[in-house]
């Protein structure tokens, strides 16, 4: 099964939102601690595997399953037909559908690029066990020129209510937003906790700041019906 487009764009919720929201006591709980992406450009392969990392261990039931950015990476390469460190989101979507993901023990991040990599059998049979679980995709934003609407913003924050984390792409970086505060002391009213692959830090930025920073939004989910299936 492919990482499918779900039907529904955004959770239930109820009427009134609350007014914070923090995921970093879960990640904790599940044995999911921020892994450094190094000097390589893959902040996006980093904050993807991060969101299937935060829907496997939430639709099985199963802590401390790290999956692999090198395999997701080289996945990449492979849709692409060129070879290049990182990736889009996009890319990283098509490169799921076609090969998965596999645990991180059977590819293990590399500090150097090398566009010679290829994956063992393991590792293949690995992502093939996971890609069929059945994690499905939710896009808030696809590559938006014209920034992020309130009614984005808000639809952000009901994701992380409901416990999804968010994989958010900027002019330059992507990161996963794992919470929200809601201060009215603060622009546009609050701001999103995030998590930071390049620093390795769980960090914030102001809702208006979010709104111009990042183009491209979506949200990984599997759930534990489907997954016990």
């Amino acid at each position: 099964m492919a990482l499918m487009t779900g039907a529904r764009s955004t959770p239930a919720q109820p009427a009134e939102l609350p007014k914070k929201i923090d995921l970093r006591p879960q990640f904790r709980q599940w044995g999911l601690p921020i892994k450094p992406q190094g000097r390589r450009d893959t902040c996006a392969v980093f904050t993807l595997t991060g969101a299937l990392e935060y829907a496997l261990a939430a639709g099985i039931g199963q802590s401390g399953l790290r999956l692999s950015e090198e395999y997701l990476n080289w996945a990449a390469d492979d849709v692409n037909g060129i070879k290049f460190d990182g990736a889009s989101y996009k890319d990283l979507i098509s490169a799921f559908d076609k090969w998965g993901i596999s645990l991180e023990k059977f590819l293990p991040y590399r500090e150097r690029y090398n566009q010679n990599l290829q994956p063992s059998k393991s590792a293949f049979a690995s992502a093939k066990e996971i890609w069929g679980l059945g994690f499905e995709r939710h896009w808030i934003a696809e590559r938006t020129e014209n920034g992020l609407s309130d009614a984005q913003i808000l639809e952000m924050k009901e994701v992380l209510a409901a416990g999804w984390p968010l994989c958010a792409y900027g002019v330059d970086h992507s990161i996963l937003l794992v919470g929200y505060q809601d201060d009215s002391r603060l622009n546009g009213g609050g701001q999103f906790i995030t998590r930071n692959s390049a620093t390795q830090r769980y960090e914030t930025i102001f809702y208006d700041a979010s709104k111009t920073e990042f183009g491209s939004v979506l949200w990984i989910d599997l759930q534990v019906a489907e997954a016990q299936q």
